[in-house]
């Protein structure tokens, strides 16, 4: 039960007003993914990119992948509300087979941007990481709200800035 309130309050949370811009990018209505490329020159790519969020898994292919091996700890926290989500200042590694990432932040999203089969769930935690070349490699954990607490969570939740 405690966590079904934890994700209502972080719904209406993370979903702040915000006093429009010009080209001030949402999930819905006419700022909505679907006008992205209308609202901004820098947003054109969103008309016709194929892998950038929010996306729909319909279908997975099977390969022999290199396993993701994390190394995270703990640092001071910097938790920021960008109008857009709760952003958190992390530190730790990501590496995939030969390639080493950093992890510079996380961030949360709800419902998640993710969909699989035309399903969101609840929240999505984006772990992003940087190597230093500067490519991205993001990991998504889907949540779906449960009657379990999260410690982590909640704490996050009481911490969080409530204005940009």
């Amino acid at each position: 039960m405690i966590y079904k309130k934890l994700a209502s309050a972080a719904q209406r949370l993370f979903h702040l007003p915000i006093v429009p811009e010009k080209d001030h990018w949402g999930y819905e209505g006419k700022t909505g993914p679907a006008y992205w490329d209308c609202l901004s020159e820098e947003y054109a790519l969103c008309g016709s990119g194929k892998q950038q969020s929010p996306i729909d898994i319909t279908n997975s292919i099977k390969a022999d992948l290199p396993p993701l091996i994390f190394n995270y700890h703990p640092i001071p926290l910097i938790i920021e509300n960008n109008g857009h989500t709760i952003q958190v200042t992390a530190a730790g590694t990501l590496k995939i087979g030969d390639n080493a990432y950093q992890l510079v932040q996380f961030h949360f999203h709800t419902p998640s941007e993710e969909a699989i089969n035309g399903k969101r769930t609840d929240m999505v935690i984006h772990l992003v990481h940087q190597n230093i070349q500067g490519a991205l490699a993001v990991v998504a954990v889907l949540l779906k709200a449960g009657d379990m607490p999260n410690s982590c969570i909640e704490t996050l939740l009481r911490l969080m800035p409530k204005t940009q």
